[in-house]
């Protein structure tokens, strides 16, 4: 199966607008996805969210440029999720990227109303298991909206397979 259909056919059963947590192994195109759902959705003020700096002032901007959505960068506030915790605004759409990121304490504006929005999408490929992470996601009602296993991307031949060895000390 190819990324492209893969993609596509995330793209065809997600609700619009979409709002929830998309679990995808690496490599499937996860900020690809975001950007198609922006496209397809049309918001008017975007905040993406994201670990570091890199991302924030390099990787996302080119992502936006690479997929034919430049239009959309411009409506796009880019933040790191150390400054989240003193953001404000009001957002049509929330980007979560590395959705595992988000605590207890970055997280209070999205609580308490300080960062008013309709819909979150929260990206990762590393979806966390805690009880405190998933109270956060529950609490903003963010459900699983589509999930792939790396051992699922690995039968679809999106990622190379891969060896674990364990060497015990």
């Amino acid at each position: 199966m190819s990324r492209d259909l893969v993609q596509a056919q995330i793209l065809t059963n997600l609700s619009n607008p979409a709002h929830g947590l998309l679990q995808l192994a690496p490599r499937v195109g996860k900020t690809k996805l975001a950007i198609e759902i922006i496209k397809k959705e049309k918001p008017k003020k975007i905040l993406w969210v994201t670990p570091n700096t890199k991302l924030r002032d390099e990787d996302i901007p080119a992502e936006f440029k690479k997929w034919k959505a430049t239009v959309y960068l411009r409506k796009t506030d880019i933040i790191c999720y150390a400054s989240l915790s003193n953001h404000t605004g009001n957002y049509d759409k929330i980007i979560l990227d590395e959705h595992q990121d988000l605590s207890p304490n970055n997280c209070i504006p999205l609580l308490n109303g300080k960062i008013k929005y309709k819909t979150i999408l929260g990206l990762s490929g590393t979806h966390p298991k805690h009880k405190e992470k998933q109270d956060l996601y529950n609490e903003l009602k963010l459900e699983t909206l589509s999930e792939m296993s790396i051992d699922e991307a690995v039968e679809n031949n999106l990622i190379a397979p891969y060896k674990i060895k364990i060497i015990e000390l």
